[in-house]
This record gives C-alpha cells, structure tokens and sequence, in this order.
C-alpha cells in the first residue's frame, strides 16, 4: 500500500470517529478499516477507565465488540494488558507465534489507554504499520475524549433535568400541603364555630331567665351531635392520612358478605329526607370474601358521601356484582363529573377537582379509599365524563389477605 493509500485510508478512519455516538462503536472501525492492511487478528481498545472508574477493554473483531474489564481478560493477557496499560509507551513484543502491538492513546496530554493489536501467527508488524498504527491511535483518543465529555454533558444534563422536575414536584407538593392545610383550618373551623355560637346563644338564653323547650332541646342537642360528628370524621381522615404516610395502616380481615355490608351501611341513606338523592341499590347475593369490614365500610361511606356532594341531587347508582374471583362494588352518580386531565390526580393526597373547589371537604378522602383498597390487594379506579357524573369501582379479591398492609 503506497502513502496515498495510506492516507485516504486514515481519511476514513477519521471520518468515522467523528460520526459515532458510542465508544463500542471505535474498535469496529478499527478492524473494518485496518485489518486488510495490518495482519492482525483482533484489535481492542484499552481504556484506563470506564464509566465506572476500572479499566475496561473494549475487542473488536469480526464478531462486533465484546466489552470486559481487564480484569475479566484470562491469563496471561491480562498480565501483559494491565503492564502495557502501566507503562503507557509504544511497545512491540512477541506473543506466541507472532507480535503484538500497543500503542498509547494520548489525546490534549491525557492518558487515556491503549490500543492493541494481536498479531496472526507468523505476522510481524513492520515501520509502516507501526506509523499507521501511531496516527490510528491519534484519532482514536481524540473520539474517545470527545465521546467522554459529550457523556459529561449528558449526564449533566439528566441530572440538571432530574433536579428541576424534583424541584417542581416539590414546589407541588408544598402547593398541596398549603391549601390542605387551609381547607383543613376551615374545615375544622366551621363545626366547633357553630357549637361556639350555639353555646353562646343557650348562655344567653339562661342569662336572661329563658328556659327551652324540649323540642328545643332536642333541636340543639341534634345539631350539636351532628357538627361533633362532622368533627370526628375530619380528625379519623387526618389520622388515616397520618397512619398511610406512616405505613402503619393496619387490617384486620375476617369473613364478610359485602352485599350484605353494602346494605347495612346504606339503610340510613335510603330513609333520608325527601329532599336527598335517591339510591338505586342492585346487591348480588353471596359476594362474600375476606376482608376488614371496618375500613369496607369506609370506603362504601366516603364513595356514596361523594355521590352525594357531587351528583347534583340526581339518583345514584350502588351495584355489588362478583366476577370471577373479584368482588365489585360501583358507585355512580349523574353529577359535575371530573375533567379528563384531571383523572389521574383523583385518588393523590391534597388534590381536588378544580370544579369541586367551592365544596366541603379535605381532598384526602379518595386517597384514603384507594389506600385501604390496594391495602385488600384490590384497586379503586374512576371513569368520569365532565357535566354527566362519574362511575368509581371499587374489585376486591376474594381470596385471604394478610391482617396488617
């Protein structure tokens, strides 16, 4: 091969490097373009480290590349790799029947490694290709110290990327916790505000020599259980939402008909006042499992709960059906419904509909339901279509669970 030949050939090999996007990709050019020229029967790029700080050689043959840790290299090559890789020098050196060469990749002053090359038998390296091999190498470095700092500005990048969506989650969450923290302060405020104002107008009615009747009594004692009632069950989800975030939810499951609990827990709706939505109730017989009939009975509460505040007082749909192997539970309503991009933030602590927002509640009530569901090995999940009601379903396994989550 003339210097012309020579020098289209390095050509190539230059403009490969500057193309590729991976280092594995190196060793492949080498062989491709090199070993019609030099007689050599495979090529590797020896690295002094890799992405995780050891040395790794990268071989190239006819086969593609086969990435190893020096280390990992048998005997007695890994001897010579790890000296070749030490001394950091041209070195030609027989090996077996033939040569083998290396030759340092240096690029901008930086001891990067070494390229080797593993002679044939009978093959001995001559001035030319040992030129050709120094100018090889050359380029080499150059792509693999271009291809490190490009990983550099990667990996910068993912974590600067990683760090501002952590931020805004953050930012999020912070968001959440502020407005729950409102909600909750209005929430709580609200019943103990009007047993004040309560106790105030009796202390006044006493004051001024007025006695009550007993149908005011019973008035004043009916409203006052129900703001307490209201009260207890803001400070259970408080501690629910408390006892979830500190993984320390506990069931305790027994034998349980759930059409029969479903019923059961439903009878005080079904005799409300006129003025209520009605239920329309359609139970199966015999969808028995195990499971915690208190935490089921919690979540069959806060679904129909939620019917009701948002159904628009329209009728509202409670089904219990068993599926092979699954009990399930829908409860639907025909009221404001939930914005499709807002689905999946339904069942997420702190969130409410931004169309709910005028109403009461702390927007933990969906998180403590989908909580004791997945907490049954079951799933709580919603289809909702805005201005025309939402569908929940609630599928329980009827199969044992453990007694704690």
């Amino acid at each position: 091969m003339d210097i012309l030949q020579r020098q289209d050939l390095l050509l190539e090999v230059l403009t490969d490097c500057a193309g590729v996007t991976a280092l594995e990709a190196l060793p492949r050019i080498v062989f491709s373009r090199l070993s019609w020229v030099l007689d050599f029967r495979r090529c590797a790029l020896v690295l002094k480290e890799d992405s995780e700080g050891a040395a790794a050689a990268l071989l190239g043959g006819a086969e593609g590349t086969v990435r190893l840790r020096v280390s990992e290299l048998p005997e007695p090559e890994r001897t010579r790799v790890q000296e070749a890789l030490a001394a950091a020098s041209f070195r030609v050196q027989p090996h077996g029947q033939g040569t083998e060469l290396f030759v340092p990749l240096v690029a901008n002053g930086s001891d990067l490694g070494v390229l080797w090359f593993s002679g044939a038998p009978g093959a001995v390296f001559s001035d030319a290709d040992v030129r050709l091999a120094r100018i090889a190498s050359g380029v080499l470095a150059g792509a693999v110290q271009r291809l490190r700092q490009e990983d550099t500005i990667l990996r910068q990048q993912r974590v600067e990327a990683e760090l501002r969506e952590t931020q805004a989650l953050l930012h999020e969450a912070v968001r959440a916790r502020e407005e729950f923290l409102s909600i909750a302060s209005h929430e709580l405020r609200t019943p103990l505000t009007s047993l004040k104002l309560m106790n105030q107008a009796r202390q006044r009615a006493l004051a001024n020599g007025k006695t009550l009747s007993p149908d005011s009594i019973q008035r004043l004692l009916a409203d006052s259980d129900k703001h307490i009632d209201r009260l207890i069950r803001l400070v259970e989800q408080m501690l629910d939402l408390s006892r979830i975030q500190a993984q320390t939810l506990e069931l305790a499951p027994r034998p349980l008909n759930l059409g029969a609990l479903v019923r059961e827990v439903l009878l005080p709706f079904e005799n409300a006042t006129a003025n209520a939505p009605p239920l329309q109730v359609s139970v199966a017989e015999d969808v028995v499992g195990t499971w915690d009939p208190q935490r089921i009975e919690q979540v069959v509460l806060n679904l129909v709960e939620n019917a009701r505040k948002y159904g628009a007082g329209k009728p509202i749909d409670v089904q219990v059906v068993q599926e092979e192997g699954w009990a399930l539970l829908h409860v639907r309503d025909r009221g404001i419904g939930i914005r499709r991009e807002e689905l999946p933030r339904v069942f997420k602590a702190f969130e409410r509909a931004s169309n709910a927002r005028h109403l009461q509640g702390l927007g933990i009530g969906l998180f403590v339901c989908s909580r004791i569901v997945a907490a049954h090995h079951g799933t709580l999940s919603v289809e909702s279509v805005e201005g025309e009601g939402s569908t929940f379903t609630v599928r329980l396994p009827q199969a044992p669970v453990s007694p704690a989550s």
